[in-house]
């Protein structure tokens, strides 16, 4: 997995599972299995052992493991190539590596708002 110099302020275990949603002002890096939604001011890290059943919506994200929901970043989305992705993708700049797996449909860039001129 990549390492990032960002500061992590909450850091979940291999060994936790967490059952609900999940609301950060920082950045937070998930090892463990979380069912519920994620939201998140800053990074998103998923390592390559954490799980995510649920929606994910941060600043950044970089994943590692698997994540079967929908993933919505500010600035840009990261995929290793150990990681699983079953759902949709919004994001300015969306990366994703050899050896990923992706599953879904991605819409991505700074004006994806607007629509095409006829």
């Amino acid at each position: 997995m990549k390492e990032t110099n960002e500061k992590i302020d909450l850091t979940i275990g291999e060994i936790t599972i967490i059952n609900g949603n999940l609301n950060s002002k920082g950045s937070v890096r998930i090892d463990g299995k979380v069912k519920g939604d994620i939201t998140c001011d800053g990074m998103i890290i998923i390592g390559e052992k954490g799980n995510i059943e649920g929606n994910i919506n941060a600043a950044q994200g970089i994943i590692g493991g698997k994540v079967n929901g929908n993933i919505i970043t500010k600035d840009y989305l990261e995929l290793n190539g150990t990681s699983t992705l079953t759902g949709d993708v919004d994001t300015n700049i969306f990366q994703i590596d050899k050896g990923a797996v992706f599953n879904g449909n991605c819409i991505m860039g700074k004006n994806k708002e607007q629509k095409p001129k006829k």
